[in-house]
């Protein structure tokens, strides 16, 4: 068994076997679900995004944010910000 092996079915619990060898199908990490090919944002840290970005819709969270969101397969998440930005923002915020 291989150290990443190993500590994979330490760390999450997920990972199945066959004989000697072992694959791990996802990991929870920093608020993203890890997949083999690609990965997608958790549920509460889309939904703690899109309640900051209503409360207060200011540049500098829509921009944090954005650049989060360029690290996963979430384009229509993206679409999702972007939109709720500019509706609470008064239509002013140039996204």
């Amino acid at each position: 068994m291989s150290r990443d092996t190993f500590y994979c079915s330490l760390w999450c619990g997920l990972c199945i076997g066959w004989g000697v060898a072992l694959t791990c199908w996802t990991h929870d990490f920093l608020g993203w679900v890890h997949f083999p090919g690609y990965r997608v944002l958790r549920s509460a840290a889309r939904k703690r995004m899109m309640r900051t970005i209503a409360e207060k819709p200011e540049r500098a969270v829509f921009v944090s944010y954005n650049g989060l969101l360029w690290h996963g397969n979430t384009y229509k998440i993206l679409q999702q910000l972007k939109n709720e930005y500019w509706l609470r923002s008064g239509g002013s915020g140039v996204v």
